[in-house]
């Protein structure tokens, strides 16, 4: 590094060796944050693809950041405010970026594009950390806390409900059948079956899980809402997230009325009528608000679904454990907060920060 004393700034030659070092652990990261699956279509690359651009751009992000800290430790502190923002040529990120991830060019470049700042339609710098420097200039900023902040695979789902809306309506229509995919493969002792198709006008059961021992049957309705960015969106999402639970009561109106249906249909070895329990849950992901059971219907949250179903071995004792809201977050048992202060640059911002505890394992009572 060849600092300046006047100006606050420095500069240095492409580190690649510790871009190398850096790229396994943010690309082990990126890929314990995604959750769907890597073949997802984006519109000319999937989303293992994106994994792989957005770790090498977060090595070039992280090394940048750590020699600014050196930077500013050689100088007691003052932080190199000039040298905060990295500005390359779009061709020269490009170059990196494949160097580093793999990817082809054409690929990479696309990505690059869907994560270039748009005055107009863009929401944040964190959704969209290249920002040109004006109106068709080649040169494209990136301010390193942006893309380290990230929760990529939301953002760039955001970012195609706006710029590519057919390939956002496709990963959309694959959600239920991951969501369902990820039960199967965690719960298969309690025979994960759907979606199940009832007479018009009825909705479809989009999971059904049953345990003949215990004389249960749990019926669910799959919500698997994008995150909310803005207060506004969060209308919307609640009232996509509500007809979880007018969809339930038709289900449940249905097979009352026809409890031989599922037993007809070969889905259930025995009428609903001749289980002893019956439950049915709005499972959501991601989107979340809270409704009182009613009428055998409730919410339930779904890492928090899978966790205790997939450790069980009598459904009903399962569900009563759910049914407790005893696996929902408490504040001293399950997180922290912490005022903490942050200083760079002489500005200092003092914030609450939640950092979670060692995990409470529930166990379940024995018959």
């Amino acid at each position: 590094m060849r600092p300046s004393e006047r100006t606050h700034r420095f500069s240095y030659m492409e580190p690649l060796e510790l871009w190398n070092h850096l790229l396994p652990q943010y690309l082990d990261r990126v890929n314990k944050i995604v959750r769907r699956s890597p073949a997802l279509e984006l519109g000319g690359y999937t989303l293992s693809d994106f994994c792989r651009f957005y770790a090498a751009l977060s090595s070039i992000a992280g090394a940048h950041e750590f020699l600014c800290f050196g930077w500013g430790r050689r100088r007691r502190g003052e932080y190199p405010a000039n040298s905060a923002i990295m500005v390359r040529l779009r061709r020269d990120w490009i170059k990196a970026l494949v160097l580093l991830s793999g990817l082809p060019e054409e690929k990479t470049s696309t990505i690059l594009g869907d994560l270039t700042l748009d005055v107009e339609t863009s929401s944040d710098l964190v959704a969209q950390p290249f920002v040109p420097l004006g109106i068709g200039s080649p040169w494209l900023a990136v301010a390193p806390p942006f893309p380290l902040a990230s929760r990529m695979d939301e953002n760039i789902l955001t970012v195609l409900t706006k710029s590519r809306n057919k390939e956002f309506s496709q990963t959309t229509l694959s959600k239920e059948k991951e969501l369902r995919a990820h039960v199967t493969a965690l719960c298969a002792q309690f025979a994960p079956q759907g979606p199940r198709s009832l007479p018009q006008p009825f909705p479809d059961i989009d999971l059904i899980l049953s345990d003949e021992i215990s004389s249960t049957v749990v019926f669910c309705e799959a919500k698997w809402l994008r995150k909310v960015t803005r207060a506004l969106d969060r209308i919307n999402r609640d009232d996509d997230f509500a007809k979880g639970f007018d969809q339930l009561a038709d289900i449940q109106t249905f097979l009352t009325a026809n409890p031989k249906h599922l037993k007809n249909l070969r889905t259930l070895p025995m009428s609903l009528d001749q289980y002893k329990n019956v439950h049915y849950i709005v499972l959501a992901r991601d989107h979340w608000f809270w409704r009182e059971p009613n009428k055998s219907i409730a919410v339930l949250e779904f890492e928090g679904f899978v966790r205790i179903i997939s450790e069980a071995s009598d459904l009903q004792l399962a569900m009563q454990e759910l049914l407790r809201y005893e696996w929902l977050p408490v504040e001293g048992r399950d997180f922290e907060v912490i005022s903490e202060v942050a200083t760079a640059g002489g500005v200092s911002i003092k914030c609450e920060v939640f950092y979670g505890l060692p995990r409470r394992r529930i166990s379940l009572p024995r018959k």
